[in-house]
């Protein structure tokens, strides 16, 4: 083994980089006109991009042989290829526009590349890149870790440390950051998983308990606005602790698939599965064989896009409990929360200002806390 590309293939990861990058800054560089949005989301990628190549850059000076070193490489690998498919659209998408004769370049614009004047933030391209640039800062993110694995193995040899999702959440709640502003949509949960009577307002209504199958409720809203918070506190609220009998919290990392992510409810609901065993065919099983005549609470934080296409798979799975059971997901995506939902999605909107405020006033505990 002489380098840490080796680990992935054959894959040399600093000329693909290298070349990404340049794409990158060609556009900013020759295409003053571009749109704000699209012009500061080529910044940010150009800034991550010379971020990961410095990283990796130095790793490959190194003896390597340590496999999470590995999965944070193809992870890069999967995201700088993307990076460089969408440059490449974004480029053809220019020469169909010109070649239809929409849109008009300066005589000294003899390369597409260097011509492109106009990405329309609402078209794919814009939205295709936006996408990309979320997984480098997702993978970026990671580098500390991966430069401490990197000397670590230097300096000790393979190790098993793991890296993490840097946004892993817990099912307990910050002592020092209340709910603000969610009573409402708590409220209207509590109502629906519970029925009429529950929760702060004690008010009737339909009595949704009486639906026969699962329970699909996602919060979807941007980042932010309290979509973790909103279900630790339906998680973690006394009448829910009594009613159902099975409560589990996943927190959905970035780096698992459909696979990974059926794992972890197997093992959080008690399930038993070979850890040579990788198939969904086994793992559902499972699943299923253990909570049938069991009610309970799954929540699945931060659902994410690689997960969404194979969401069938998890709620087939799921459907084998008692009747009343509930999957509550957090989510970006409102297309896919409209599509999950048994009922409605429960929509979080950015606070209103004075509500916002009282996360910054001081309370009495803080107050006259020496």
């Amino acid at each position: 083994m002489t380098g840490i590309e080796l680990l992935v293939g054959g894959w040399f990861a600093s000329p693909i980089i290298r070349r990404v990058l340049e794409k990158a800054q060609k556009y900013l560089g020759a295409n003053y006109e571009l749109q704000k949005n699209t012009h500061e989301v080529l910044e940010t990628l150009t800034r991550t991009l010379v971020l990961c190549q410095a990283t990796v850059e130095e790793a490959e000076k190194r003896m390597i042989n340590n496999s999470n070193l590995t999965t944070w490489l193809k992870m890069l690998k999967e995201a700088i290829y993307d990076a460089d498919d969408v440059l490449d659209d974004m480029d053809a998408n220019y020469i169909k526009e010109k070649t239809q004769g929409k849109n008009k370049v300066r005589e000294f614009a003899s390369s597409s590349l260097f011509g492109l004047k106009d990405i329309f933030s609402p078209d794919p391209s814009h939205r295709n890149l936006k996408r990309v640039l979320d997984k480098m800062v997702k993978i970026s993110d990671e580098i500390p870790k991966f430069v401490d694995l990197v000397r670590m193995n230097e300096n000790y040899g393979p190790c098993n440390y793991e890296l993490s999702d840097p946004r892993e959440t817990i099912s307990l709640p910050s002592e020092e950051v209340g709910l603000y502003g969610r009573q409402e949509e708590l409220d209207l949960i509590l109502e629906i998983i519970l029925g009429p009577g529950s929760g702060s307002s004690k008010k009737g209504g339909q009595h949704y308990n009486t639906y026969s199958g699962l329970f699909v409720i996602p919060i979807v809203g941007m980042g932010g606005v309290g979509k973790t918070a909103l279900a630790q506190a339906v998680y973690n609220n006394p009448e829910v602790q009594q009613t159902f009998e099975t409560k589990i919290w996943i927190s959905v990392s970035y780096n698992l698939d459909v696979l990974g992510v059926m794992r972890k409810i197997n093992q959080s609901f008690g399930g038993y599965v070979r850890v040579d065993v990788n198939t969904l065919e086994d793992i559902s099983r499972s699943i299923s064989s253990t909570i049938a005549g069991v009610r309970f609470l799954v929540v699945l934080d931060d659902l994410f896009e690689k997960i969404e296409f194979k969401w069938d798979i998890i709620y087939t799975t799921l459907s084998h409990g008692l009747p009343g059971s509930v999957v509550l997901i957090t989510t970006q995506n409102q297309a896919f929360a409209n599509r999950v939902a048994t009922l409605c999605p429960i929509a979080l909107n950015p606070l209103e200002w004075d509500i916002f405020w009282e996360l910054f006033t001081p309370t009495p505990r803080t107050l006259f806390t020496p």
